[in-house]
């Protein structure tokens, strides 16, 4: 028999469901910027990553952002 040599955990609806929280972060995110970003549009980032995500929000809002800043955002937000 062989020894398994690694483990990986989906944790995103496996453990823990933390896509509402993120949902929340993206929707706060734009409209801080003064934008209306939907569940619609959050769903549609679902498994594409962080970068994509703000990258879409860029871009659909013509807003002047680093993408990189966008993601540490994002992250700082929902750790909050």
């Amino acid at each position: 028999m062989e020894t398994a040599q690694a483990v990986i955990f989906d944790m995103d609806g496996l453990l823990v469901d933390s896509e509402p929280l993120w949902f929340e972060v993206e929707i706060a995110f734009a409209r801080d910027r003064g934008h209306t970003w939907t569940l619609g549009d959050a769903h549609q980032c679902i498994g594409r990553g962080l970068l994509e995500t703000v990258r879409q929000i860029r871009d659909r809002f013509g807003l002047s952002l680093d993408l990189r800043a966008g993601v540490l955002e994002l992250v700082d937000r929902f750790i909050a």
